[in-house]
């Protein structure tokens, strides 16, 4: 009975470990974002990569909401100033997305705090 219930467990975890890898397995990253992920890896912190990863699956949302104006200058402005970091459009899309969902929350706690002047500035 010992042995049945072991064998149980383990092809539940078997079963698990293998699922997680057939769900990371299916994420496509954009291209830019993979080039500047394999070659920027040395030129960015790890909380900067971390933040990247973060931000990766909601960086086409922020860039179809800038516009293809707005993403042409900032890819120009980026290439002008030699990719400081690795960093790329897709890279700069992603840590918007982080920070402006970090700004947001720290903003509605400074409102939940009674802190009206800091939850403004932290919506601004």
């Amino acid at each position: 009975m010992e042995l049945l219930l072991a064998a149980i467990a383990g092809l539940a975890v078997y079963g698990a470990f293998h699922g997680v890898r057939m769900y990371r397995a299916d994420a496509k990253l954009p291209g830019d974002l993979a080039i500047a992920l394999e070659v920027g890896a040395t030129r960015t912190t790890a909380a900067g990569s971390a933040i990247d990863r973060i931000g990766m699956r909601h960086a086409p949302r922020v860039l179809r909401m800038m516009g293809p104006k707005r993403v042409d200058k900032v890819r120009r402005k980026l290439d002008m100033a030699g990719n400081p970091g690795g960093m790329t459009v897709d890279r700069y899309a992603a840590r918007r997305a982080v920070y402006t969902g970090l700004g947001t929350i720290s903003a509605l706690a400074m409102l939940m705090n009674g802190q009206l002047v800091l939850a403004v500035l932290l919506f601004v």
